[in-house]
């Protein structure tokens, strides 16, 4: 009779058991809101030239402030402007390392030219449920590089380099990674929404995220994503230093996971996590004698912490 009870008092409890609680993200902007923007991203990037391995250790660290300029009918205005950034990259064996660091010894050109992009003011416009729809103005970085002493060639490949990261669609793509884009309607645990995200640079890359939430707690909920990297374009010349000229053949997945206030639908933490792997085939051409595919792989690991000020 006790074991029959208490398979009662089970079935009923389980039977007033609330379903899950659907919620309706959508970012909350108030003109004049400031949030500090921390990113640390380590990449490794191992290649095969020739039965030789070669392999390319990143670091990249950055400090931003977004404040809220001003609301759209639809979203808002943010303005954003870099407070520190650094750069390091360590070569393969014997061919040494580069440090470039906006805080750094500014007798230093590599420090003075990462110092020459902070404090320039560029806008990203957008929506309440998270979509970047535009960044504006992001010229303004380079503002200031016409008076660091350099000539026009080294002007030209120092800012070769940097618009990797810097340009719009790679700032575009930067941002809508960590500000999610939210589904119209309200969803709750256990159901799904997709997007999709290209690479933001000339390399014909895209990620289509699958997206849930693994658990709400108080105000905070925990989302994570599964993204599958595929090549949108096998055929398309991406033009590389030296005058070198390649297509790409690269696939992989990239696993998200993030904190956000439910109330706000603004991250607080997040963290990703890609592997992509292929070939880089290099065209004949200049110092490529003949066309040469290279076996590569990108193992990226990025870390960003959303504080409202």
């Amino acid at each position: 009779m006790k074991t029959l009870a208490i398979l009662a008092v089970s079935i009923l409890l389980t039977s007033f058991s609330l379903p899950p609680k659907s919620v309706k993200f959508q970012y909350f902007f108030k003109v004049d809101d400031q949030y500090d923007w921390v990113q640390v991203t380590n990449q490794t990037i191992k290649q095969s030239i020739m039965g030789m391995d070669q392999v390319v250790e990143n670091t990249v660290k950055a400090s931003i402030l977004l404040k809220v300029s001003a609301l759209t009918s639809n979203g808002a205005k943010l303005e954003a402007r870099y407070v520190s950034m650094s750069m390091s990259m360590k070569l393969p064996a014997g061919m040494g390392s580069q440090d470039l660091d906006s805080n750094g010894d500014q007798e230093k050109l590599e420090n003075k030219v990462m110092k020459a992009l902070t404090d320039k003011p560029f806008t990203i416009t957008i929506t309440k449920q998270g979509k970047i729809e535009s960044i504006d103005g992001e010229e303004n970085l380079w503002s200031d590089f016409s008076s660091l002493g350099l000539n026009n060639e080294q002007l030209s490949a120092m800012k070769s380099t940097l618009e990797q990261n810097l340009s719009e669609g790679s700032l575009k793509t930067s941002f809508q990674m960590v500000l999610t884009s939210y589904p119209e309607n309200p969803i709750k645990p256990g159901e799904q929404w997709k997007n999709k995200l290209g690479a933001g640079s000339s390399f014909p890359l895209e990620t289509e995220n699958t997206w849930s939430i693994a658990k709400i707690e108080g105000e905070t909920a925990n989302l994570s994503a599964i993204g599958v990297t595929s090549t949108t374009d096998k055929t398309k010349v991406v033009s590389l230093p030296n005058n070198i000229k390649s297509t790409f053949d690269l696939a992989g997945e990239q696993k998200v996971t993030s904190a956000v206030n439910v109330k706000t639908a603004w991250p607080t933490q997040v963290t990703i996590n890609s592997e992509i792997k292929g070939n880089m085939n290099l065209l004949a051409g200049g110092m490529i004698p003949t066309d040469l595919a290279v076996p590569m792989s990108i193992v990226t690991t990025s870390n960003f912490t959303v504080t409202k000020k």
